[in-house]
């Protein structure tokens, strides 16, 4: 689903109001449920698998806004109750509290720390501007995060003072940055990305990264005192395609050092528990529009580079280190479905860990190796589930956030579709039928292609779907040459093929 303001998205679910179905059934998803439709994200259970947080997104369809609230609950589901507003919530190592997101004074986003077991919440900082990618330090006593700083080019254009009451248009906006806008969201914040450092205590955070470039989300070593994070910190950076390193440096100062160094991107550092090894994926540079990405392991000193994932024809995504060091999970797309995996430090084929027609995105493990995610099917809306990694297929759904509106309602089937293509390549699809489908009888097609072109639609439940099939549509929508979770030869096999000869073939 497209996340914009609820306006925006109810004009796009509205376009199949004029269908054969324009008085709504009962019995039928309504675009009115929408204004009711809950989310959960970002899933995080305690260092101690006691206890679970998660971020619900609601719709505030007074105001035309989404609101976000943190909920808590018992490993086994239990207890689910409302705990503060906010978002991006992190546990500390020792599980008694919690680093989060909200709305501060005197205003704007900032980070606040709740002790679980005591009443109210402590702000922390005071900062201009939103901060993302919590990260508590192993020791307990900092907080890293990143957080949008101002550039330092001085470029501006600077207008004559508007006389009071003049009914003036907006100013103009400066534009000497390649990547200013984002599909979808309109205008970048003007500036850089920064990592910051603060204290458990509060106080004034520290800008450790420096310079006109982006800078990752920051991971900590076990000595608390070190942090490794991806970056482009080269001159013309932005202008570089695949420029990005791991770096590393140091909480005392010093140095910001480079620990990859090849013609290609190197991202997504994650440090294994014991500190040894910092597991990322990457690429060698090419000039291909796609390119499947493989799992890399190096020392944390950047010595010993191998790459784990030879022959595995799939991208490595949402990693994390199994508590004993012995490897790495991560999810992949593959063939509409998100599932979780196993790689070995000592390298060879991945491990498929779960499996199934759905989407798996696993947030978090605990020390006792329970993770938790969110799961979600053809015909199951995205809810947090968990499972022990020794049992992955004891899969365990936890919270039902849209269960009441779904209640008494019939949705429509989803049938799995393989079409011919051109070289030999075949095309997977999705077909969503009214609920009351009769094969005798003849419905308009709403075809869906996503953009991209690099992307892939997935099986998960999709809302708009559903609602242009409960008012008598049948929904067809494909992942065509250039989709991601098919294989570096499927997803680059529109590499320098013009749109019109694309349109041919």
């Amino acid at each position: 689903m497209r996340r914009g303001t609820i306006v925006q998205i109810l004009i796009l679910l509205c376009l199949a109001v004029t269908g054969p179905q324009i008085f709504a059934q009962r019995d039928r998803l309504s675009i009115e449920q929408f204004l009711d439709w809950e989310y959960v994200a970002s899933p995080q259970i305690s260092p101690d698998g006691k206890q679970i947080v998660y971020t619900k997104h609601w719709p505030d369809k007074v105001n035309d806004k989404y609101e976000d609230e943190i909920w808590i609950m018992d490993a086994d589901g239990g207890h689910n109750r409302f705990l503060v507003k906010g978002s991006q919530g992190r546990w500390a190592p020792d599980s008694k509290r919690l680093a989060y997101v909200a709305q501060g004074q005197p205003t704007g986003a900032q980070i606040f720390l709740k002790w679980i077991d005591l009443p109210g919440e402590t702000q922390l900082t005071r900062l201009e501007r939103g901060p993302a990618n919590l990260s508590w330090s192993p020791d307990g006593k900092h907080i890293a995060f990143t957080m949008n700083v101002p550039d330092t080019s001085g470029f501006t254009v600077k207008m004559p003072a508007r006389p009071q009451g003049a009914k003036w248009i907006d100013p103009p906006r400066v534009v000497d940055r390649l990547n200013y806008r984002n599909d979808g969201s309109g205008w970048r914040p003007e500036g850089f990305t920064h990592i910051f450092v603060i204290s458990d205590q509060g106080g004034t955070p520290r800008q450790l990264t420096n310079g006109d470039y982006q800078h990752g989300a920051p991971e900590w070593l076990p000595d608390s005192r070190t942090i490794v994070f991806s970056g482009v910190r080269k001159d013309n950076a932005e202008y570089l395609r695949f420029g990005s390193e791991i770096y590393s440096m140091s909480l005392d100062g010093g140095a910001i050092r480079a620990l990859t160094d090849r013609e290609g991107p190197d991202n997504n550092p994650e440090v294994s528990p014991d500190g040894r090894l910092i597991a990322y994926t990457g690429f060698d540079g090419n000039d291909n529009t796609y390119n499947v990405t493989k799992l890399y392991l190096m020392n944390a000193d950047g010595g010993g580079k191998r790459v784990l994932t030879t022959d595995f024809d799939r991208s490595p995504g949402g990693m994390f280190w199994a508590e004993d060091n012995s490897g790495v999970y991560f999810t992949t797309e593959d063939k509409g479905s998100n599932n979780l995996w196993f790689e070995s430090v000592r390298g060879g084929v991945p491990r498929q860990v779960t499996s199934g027609t759905q989407i798996l995105n696993t947030s978090t493990a605990s020390n006792n190796g329970i993770a938790v995610g969110v799961r979600s099917t053809p015909r199951e809306p995205g809810d947090v589930v968990s499972f022990d990694l020794k049992r992955p297929k004891d899969i365990r759904r936890l919270t039902s956030v849209n269960a009441s509106l779904l209640e008494g309602r019939r949705l429509g089937d989803v049938e799995e579709i393989w079409y011919d293509s051109v070289g030999g390549m075949k095309v997977q699809a999705w077909i969503v039928k009214p609920p009351d489908f009769d094969a005798k009888k003849k419905y308009p097609l709403i075809l869906y292609i996503h953009g991209g072109p690099h992307t892939m639609y997935g099986v998960g439940f999709n809302f708009e779907f559903q609602n242009h099939a409960a008012n008598g549509y049948v929904v067809l929508y494909t992942n065509p040459r250039g989709s991601t979770g098919y294989g570096q030869t499927f997803g680059n096999a529109i590499n320098k093929i013009t749109p019109a000869k694309t349109m041919t073939t």
